[in-house]
Order: C-alpha cells, then structure tokens, then sequence
C-alpha cells in the first residue's frame, strides 16, 4: 500500500517486490538499484524495533517519506461469526495494534506470521473454516476473502510513517 501510494504520489510507475521480511528486503536492495520502503513508526504501537535494529545495522541514504491510513480488518474464507473463531492469524505489529478488539475474545489463540499478507495467504489456503486474519482490506479482496469486521485498530485515526530508502543516492 506504502509502495502505491508513493507512485501516485510521484507519478511514477513503480514495480513492488514482494518480500517475506525486513531482512529481505535488505538484500533485495543490495542486489538491484531499487527503493526500500520501511514502517518507521505507528500511532497506536508507537516506533517498530524490527525495522529500527535492522537500519542501524545497514546503510541507507533517505530518499523521502509516507504516511498511510491503516484500517486492519478481520479477514476469513467466509462470513462467521465472531465466536466461531478459534485462531488469528498476523504479523505482530496488526496484533499489537488491535489488541483492545482481540482481548474482547479470549478463548482466540494469536499466531504471528511474517505480515498480514502472509497471514491472508494462511487462512486463504487452510481448510479450516474457524480461523481468521488480521489485514488490510485490499489484500482480502486479492485473496477473494470475506471481511467478518472492518476498522478493528485501537483507535481509527490509525497512521504508519513509511521512509523510502536506498542504497544509492542516484536513483
């Protein structure tokens, strides 16, 4: 979402590189003159500490920044209803951000994946119906998923500051 919304704000086309983690995305850059875009901090949990280790471990020139809108939903192969949900799925950063909605459930278990997408991806292909993600709306439709509830963050003007980045100052 980050990476659409800096092409339209450029307007440039730009291509995005799927990767599974912040890790990868470190090497991708290495191999290939292409930007990094990173979630630098959230309203809700405040500064990312995955994203924060790995930019002091790696040199990157900053090329600008992004805010985006986030409005997790709860995601499932099919309508349900919210107590037929035994398990949800999502990258740490949506748990923690949802957290007040999540503890109203406590007989959910959480497990965490790389990001929601991945998590989207698990319940999409799981034959399990009493499971769910947590993720953004436009993935679910990708996935041709149901969304059970909309706006699930513990607040609603819920924002991520993204930092484009690069491994060369020319791009």
């Amino acid at each position: 979402m980050a990476a659409l919304k800096y092409s339209k704000k450029k307007k440039k086309q730009l291509h995005a590189i799927p990767c599974k983690n912040f890790e990868n995305i470190v090497k991708k850059t290495k191999k290939k003159n292409i930007y990094a875009i990173f979630p630098i901090k959230n309203k809700i949990s405040g500064i990312i500490e995955e994203t924060n280790k790995i930019l002091k471990k790696n040199n990157f020139f900053f090329i600008d920044k992004i805010k985006i809108s986030i409005n997790h939903c709860l995601i499932s192969k099919k309508k349900q209803s919210l107590k037929t949900i035994k398990v949800i799925y999502s990258h740490s950063q949506p748990i923690k951000q949802c957290e007040l909605f999540i503890n109203k459930f406590s007989h959910w278990k959480i497990k965490y994946t790389n990001s929601s997408s991945d998590a989207i991806k698990i319940v999409s292909n799981n034959k399990k119906n009493n499971i769910a993600a947590i993720g953004n709306e436009i993935c679910s439709k990708l996935n041709n998923m149901k969304i059970i509830k909309k706006n699930i963050s513990n607040c609603h003007d819920n924002k991520t500051l993204f930092y484009i980045l690069s491994k060369n100052k020319k791009i």
